[in-house]
């Protein structure tokens, strides 16, 4: 890849990315979901080419456009995985607003927390999913907290008070193509309880996936079947933002179900499978993992430690460690079966001669990090979550490495990490 200059890195957004490429290739598949017994069922369908992704996040951004938020607004993503949830986010930032990335497992008194404490002003959720009711939960939290002005929904039983995405969307006429208004960017939450919110800028975003896209060896044409939720870094950066970036579809799904998953991985042996760590176990016992085509990619969560695996097969693996949403790792997997991330420069384009994200052991073993990967930002009252600012653009993180010569044996949480 190559390099890039600070006005290259001004203009990296996932907006550009996709309206480029419905541009280009207009019938090239964008999202899709896998089947499954309850199905998201919304004006979007289970794919969408990009032509009609570019055309539908352009019409939410018009409706979004259309409501009284404030500039740089903050706008909730209450989503399962599929084509709803990258609309609405790439919608969001196409409209000038800041999408958050609100978990669908967490209960109504921590979604109002978290939409307090980001400045929710506007939420964008779906109708139901199994026995949940997303809608219904958004309207809890709007009696919880009265920042929140407009609730849209996709899909189905939609209750009163919360906006029909489906006969809204039906309804907008395609706006005059017009450049994307700038995006603040993306909020995560971070700390031992996920509820500090992180801002990332959309350059920052697209800097998190490069070396992931590279490891995986992603391009066009290559299917990525992502089991990560759209709600926090990992699950975005090696989900929408590679598939934008590398030109690679992206099938989601939003329930787990074991049948069409194994049978589209069959189907397509190629594909990149993203997916918790936790399950490498499973997919081992199945023989996914014997394939020397097979493609998955591993997401780890601190506390983590590279052992070997006892499930170790002929697939290509890499690992990701997602570093409390303040940074991700990823490398691909030694032949020995553990785990291969190092510290030093990370593998990507360089900007301004710098890498996009440089790592290091510190004082007292505190892990180290620099680059436009590493750019985020306090919201509201929050102080910075990431540590202790350095010279040369360091910051000391609150985790501590173990790490031999370069390779990192071990990542933990640890106490304040010591001042500059």
């Amino acid at each position: 890849m190559a390099a890039l200059d600070d006005e290259i890195w001004a203009r990296l957004s996932l907006t550009r990315l996709l309206t480029g490429s419905a541009r280009r290739s207009p019938e090239r598949p964008a999202f899709a979901s896998l089947p499954s017994s309850e199905p998201v069922a919304s004006i979007l369908g289970e794919e969408m080419r990009l032509a009609a992704a570019d055309r539908m996040s352009a019409r939410l951004a018009a409706v979004l456009g259309n409501v009284r938020l404030d500039p740089k607004a903050a706008v909730g993503i209450l989503m399962p995985s599929g084509p709803e949830a990258c609309i609405a986010i790439l919608a969001t930032m196409r409209a000038g607003f800041c999408p958050t990335l609100l978990p669908l497992g967490w209960d109504a008194p921590a979604l109002a927390q978290a939409c307090e404490a980001s400045g929710v002003q506007a939420l964008l959720t779906i109708g139901r999913l199994a026995g949940m009711r997303p809608a219904d939960m958004a309207r809890h939290i709007a009696a919880r907290y009265f920042g929140l002005r407009f609730i849209a929904a996709f899909g189905d039983k939609v209750p009163d008070g919360v906006v029909a995405l489906d006969k809204v969307l039906a309804e907008t006429e395609d706006p005059v193509p017009a450049p994307a208004a700038a995006s603040p960017g993306v909020i995560t939450f971070s700390g031992p309880d996920r509820l500090t919110p992180l801002l990332r800028s959309e350059a920052s975003l697209v800097a998190s996936a490069l070396p992931f896209v590279l490891a995986g060896k992603l391009g066009a044409g290559q299917q990525i079947i992502s089991l990560l939720a759209p709600d926090d870094l990992a699950g975005l950066a090696c989900g929408l933002a590679a598939a934008l970036i590398s030109g690679a579809p992206l099938t989601m799904q939003a329930l787990f179900d074991s049948r069409p998953l194994a049978d589209r991985l069959v189907g397509d042996p190629q594909a990149l499978l993203v997916a918790p760590a936790w399950l490498e176990q499973p997919l081992a016992a199945s023989g996914l993992l014997r394939d020397r085509r097979r493609r998955v990619a591993f997401v780890h969560q601190v506390p983590f430690r590279a052992e070997p695996s006892d499930a170790a097969g002929e697939a290509h693996i890499v690992d990701v460690l997602d570093i409390g949403e303040l940074a991700l790792l990823c490398a691909v997997r030694s032949g020995n079966g553990q785990p291969a991330l190092m510290l030093g420069p990370q593998p990507g384009p360089m900007m301004n001669g710098q890498p996009l994200l440089d790592t290091r052991r510190g004082v007292g073993g505190h892990l180290e990090v620099r680059g436009g990967a590493t750019e985020i930002a306090p919201v509201g009252r929050f102080e910075r979550p990431d540590g202790a600012a350095l010279a040369d653009g360091w910051r000391r993180l609150p985790y501590r490495v173990d790490s031999l010569d370069a390779r990192i044996l071990a990542i933990s949480e640890a106490a304040e990490p010591p001042a500059a």
